[in-house]
C-alpha cells in the first residue's frame, strides 16, 4: 500500500491515544481536537466538524474547557483532550497507551466506562497499561514479561499466539 492510502486508513480507521498527549499547546482545545477531521478524506464542513468536536469533548468532560489553550489544562484534562482527539472520528481500532496514566480514580473509571462503550459500536480496542485495576476491566487480557508475550486467561506463549492468527 503507497503512502497516501496509509495515510487515508490511519486517518479514517484508527484513532491514537498517545502516553505523552502529542498535543498542540499554543492552540485551543477545540482545534486540538478537530485536527484528525482536517486530515481525514471524508470532507466534512465546519458545522459538521465543530459538532463531532463537541460530542468528542463532552464524552471526556471537557466542553467546558474547549475554547482555553493545551497549555492551560492539567495532565489529566490534557489526558481527556487526547482522548477526545482519538474518539472523534468514531475510528474502527483505538490504540491507547497509559489512557488513564494521568487521572484521578475517578475520572480513570468514567474514561475506561467511555472506551468500552465504542466497542458496543463496533470499535475494536486495544489499551496498553501497566495498571491492574484498568486492565481487570477488559475481556481479554495479554500480558509481556521478559519479551514474551502471554495470554493471562490460557497463560497462552507467544509463539502459540502467532500461530493462532488468522492467515
Amino acid at each position: 500500500m503507497s503512502e497516501n492510502p496509509r495515510c487515508d486508513v490511519r486517518g479514517t480507521l484508527i484513532g491514537f491515544i498517545f502516553q505523552s498527549f502529542h498535543l498542540m499547546a499554543q492552540r485551543q482545545v477545540a482545534a486540538n481536537v478537530e485536527l484528525p477531521l482536517l486530515y481525514s478524506p471524508t470532507n466534512l464542513n465546519q458545522t459538521q466538524r465543530q459538532d463531532l468536536v463537541a460530542r468528542a469533548l463532552a464524552q471526556v468532560g471537557l466542553t467546558h474547557r474547549a475554547r482555553h489553550r493545551c497549555n492551560e489544562l492539567s495532565g489529566g484534562e490534557s489526558q481527556r483532550v487526547a482522548i477526545a482527539r482519538a474518539l472523534v472520528t468514531r475510528p474502527k481500532l483505538l490504540l491507547a497507551d497509559e489512557p488513564t496514566g494521568n487521572l484521578d480514580s475517578t475520572n480513570s473509571t468514567q474514561i475506561i466506562d467511555q472506551l468500552l462503550s465504542t466497542t458496543t459500536d463496533g470499535t475494536t480496542l486495544v489499551v496498553i497499561t501497566h495498571d491492574q485495576s484498568v486492565a481487570a476491566r477488559f475481556d481479554r487480557q495479554l500480558t509481556m514479561n521478559d519479551g514474551r508475550l502471554t495470554d493471562s486467561a490460557t497463560q497462552t506463549s507467544q509463539s502459540e499466539i502467532s500461530t493462532a492468527a488468522p492467515q
